[in-house]
């Protein structure tokens, strides 16, 4: 059984209106906090702002000039028409996969370094 994010208790599948099934694949409601979880459907990976890798999802993409002959190339479809359409090559560092997108790649968030102890930078005048 599925798990929440925010309590750790039971998830509860939960009825899905028309747009939700174009959407989701599943929606889940934690029975203890009330909190919702969605499940994509697999085709996701596919469409919105930015790329997305098509087998495990992530948005941690790498660019690349050209094939590197050692990681495997998607055989999908897509991938193949975005290539032919002048899509960038892009790699996933988690699965290996290499595939065309014409997308952008996500920016990824900036973490703020941790500070020293001791070394917070002083008030500005008043």
């Amino acid at each position: 059984m599925a798990k929440c994010l925010q309590c750790g208790g039971r998830l509860a599948r939960i009825h899905r209106t028309f747009r939700d099934r174009l959407r989701f694949a599943a929606i889940y409601r934690c029975r203890d906090c009330g909190a919702r979880q969605e499940q994509e459907h697999w085709y996701s990976a596919f469409f919105g702002p930015a790329s997305r890798c098509p087998s495990c999802g992530t948005y941690r993409l790498q660019r690349l000039r050209e094939v590197d002959r050692i990681d495997r190339v998607s055989r999908n479809p897509i991938s193949f028409i975005q290539r032919i359409l002048g899509g960038q090559l892009h790699r996933c560092g988690y699965c290996r996969l290499q595939f065309y997108d014409l997308r952008p790649i996500a920016p990824s968030p900036k973490v703020a370094a941790p500070q020293a102890p001791g070394s917070e930078t002083p008030p500005g005048p008043l």
